[in-house]
């Protein structure tokens, strides 16, 4: 994974997820701080109970390829990503002004998109 430009990226949780395993992995030279490890720790394991754990990147350019007719604001593809939403009530809390941007059938249309382009949340044993 590469930072094209790391002063304008958002990152899904996915990548995220994905970012820190490369890292954890990684032979780092000299002694890890300790609150280093700590962060990656935490990060990785409440990354790993999301919807993030279970998509990959193909998940994720599908659902953005077929959600672009919604003209959907770049962050609100990323909540539909980093959330996955199956209700219509939280697909409508992550879209501004949903009410007014989406008719009822839209809503649905978008919901069927979601559940098709990105896997179900891994369940946790």
């Amino acid at each position: 994974m590469e930072v094209v430009d790391p002063t304008n990226m958002l990152l899904t949780n996915q990548e995220v997820l994905t970012l820190l395993k490369e890292v954890k992995a990684r032979p780092q030279p000299g002694k890890r701080s300790r609150n280093h490890a700590t962060i990656v720790h935490e990060t990785m394991k409440y990354l790993s109970t999301s919807p993030a754990a279970a998509q990959n990147r193909q998940h994720i350019e599908k659902l953005i390829l077929s959600v672009e007719k919604f003209k959907l604001f770049p962050f609100e593809i990323m909540q539909l990503i980093n959330l996955r939403p199956s209700t219509q009530v939280e697909l409508q809390l992550l879209i501004e002004e949903a009410e007014e941007r989406l008719t009822v059938d839209q809503v649905d249309e978008l919901l069927k998109m979601i559940k098709n382009c990105l896997p179900p949340q891994k369940k946790e044993n």
